[in-house]
C-alpha cells in the first residue's frame, strides 16, 4: 500500500463545479461498463466522469482510468462518486484512481457537497515511471480542499479517497479540479514585525512541540502570539516579520514564533510563502486559534523558501507558527511570511 494511505488508514485505526477549459472527455480504452458510467455523455460542466468505480481502485487491485486530460489554459474538472456501498467493512469508504497530464506547477482541488461530513476525505497524487512516487496530497478541509504542486511536466496519478469508521448512507459526489498554479508572490517591504518574543525568546512560542509526543499548547498563561490584527479578504496580501533565534530548548524546534490572523467571511483559500536567506530550516504551521491540532503543516527541504495552498475556512482565527528546526545551522534567521487570500466556489 503507497506510504500516504497507509499512514492515514493507521491514523483512522488509532482515533476508533466545474470546468471552463479541459482535454479531451473519451473514456477509459478498457472499461468494464460499470452501472455509474454516464449514459448519455457528460455531466454539465465535467470533462470527464468517472467510468469504473468498481475497479479504478489502485490501492487494492485495480488500474487508473485514462482520462486523456491534460492541463489547459483554465480548469480541468473530473467528476466523481464515493459509493456508499463501497465500504469494506474497515475504514475505506472509496478510493478511485485518474491518469491524466500536467505541463508543470498545478492547484488540485477536491469538492462535493456532503463531503465534508465524511472523518476523512482527500487526493493522494503519484508520479513516476511505476506512478509510485508520491507528489503530493490534498486534506479537504472546511468547504473543500486544496493543494498546489511544484512538479514538472508529465503524467501523474490523482487518487480521491474517503476513510470513515462505518458506511456513507448515501453515496457522495465530487468534483476534482485542476489547473495551472498562480504563485503567491512574496511582498518584500512592510508588515507587521515581531514584538512580543521577550529576551528569551519563548513569549510567542503558544505551542510545545516535545520530542516523541503530540504537540500542546504551552503552560505559561504569559505565552501569547502576536496580535497583528490581519483579516485575510480573497485577494488580500498580507506581510509578517520576524527573526528565529538560536535557543537551547527542549523542544523539536529551538524559537518558534507565532502569529494570529482572521480570514474574511468570503475567504475559503489561503497560500502561505516563508522566505529566509542563509542556512536555517525552518517549518511552519497553521492552527485554529486556541487549538494544538495543526491544520496545515509546511514541513519542506527547499532552501530558503516554505510554502504551501491550502484551504481554510471563512470568517475563522488562525494561528501562524513558524519554527527553527533543532540541531540546524544558520541561527538566527531573519524571514518573512507572505499571506495570499482567495475565493474558490465548490
Amino acid at each position: 500500500m503507497r506510504l500516504l494511505l497507509a499512514l492515514l488508514l493507521a491514523l483512522l485505526l488509532a482515533l476508533a463545479a466545474c470546468g471552463d477549459d479541459g482535454g479531451s472527455a473519451a473514456p477509459d480504452a478498457s472499461l468494464d461498463a460499470p452501472a455509474d458510467a454516464p449514459a448519455d455523455g457528460l455531466p454539465a460542466g465535467c470533462d470527464y466522469a468517472e467510468q469504473r468505480d468498481a475497479t479504478n481502485d489502485t490501492v487494492a487491485t485495480g488500474t487508473a482510468e485514462l482520462t486523456g486530460l491534460s492541463v489547459g489554459s483554465g480548469r480541468t474538472v473530473i467528476c466523481g462518486a464515493f459509493e456508499h456501498t463501497h465500504f469494506d467493512g474497515d475504514i475505506t469508504v472509496d478510493i478511485d484512481a485518474y491518469r491524466m497530464t500536467f505541463d508543470g506547477d498545478v492547484v488540485i482541488r477536491i469538492a462535493g457537497a456532503g463531503a465534508q461530513a465524511i472523518e476523512l476525505v482527500g487526493v493522494d497524487i503519484y508520479g513516476g515511471a511505476a506512478f509510485d512516487q508520491r507528489a503530493g496530497a490534498v486534506t479537504f478541509y472546511g468547504d473543500h480542499g486544496a493543494t498546489a504542486l511544484r512538479v514538472p511536466a508529465g503524467t501523474y496519478e490523482l487518487l480521491p479517497f474517503a476513510l470513515a469508521s462505518q458506511a456513507l448512507a448515501a453515496t457522495v459526489p465530487y468534483t476534482l479540479s485542476i489547473e495551472r498554479a498562480t504563485p503567491c508572490a512574496p511582498l518584500t517591504a512592510g508588515g507587521v514585525a515581531e514584538a512580543n518574543d521577550g529576551a528569551a525568546s519563548t513569549g510567542n512560542d503558544v505551542v510545545a512541540f516535545p520530542s516523541g509526543a503530540p504537540t500542546a499548547l504551552t503552560a505559561s498563561p504569559a505565552d501569547l502570539p502576536e496580535p497583528t490584527a490581519i483579516t485575510i479578504l480573497p485577494t488580500d496580501r498580507a506581510r509578517i516579520t520576524g527573526l528565529a533565534a538560536d535557543v537551547a530548548v527542549a523542544d523539536r524546534y529551538e524559537d518558534k514564533d507565532t502569529f494570529a490572523f482572521a480570514t474574511g467571511s468570503a475567504t475559503n483559500e489561503l497560500a502561505v510563502h516563508v522566505g529566509w536567506t542563509g542556512a536555517a530550516n525552518l517549518d511552519f504551521y497553521l492552527f485554529e486559534e486556541g487549538s494544538a491540532d495543526p491544520v496545515v503543516r509546511a514541513l519542506g527541504t527547499e532552501a530558503g523558501v516554505e510554502a504551501a495552498t491550502f484551504s481554510i475556512k471563512p470568517g475563522t482565527g488562525y494561528w501562524l507558527l513558524i519554527g527553527a528546526k533543532a540541531g540546524g545551522t544558520g541561527l538566527p534567521a531573519a524571514y518573512g511570511a507572505t499571506l495570499c487570500g482567495a475565493a474558490f466556489a465548490p
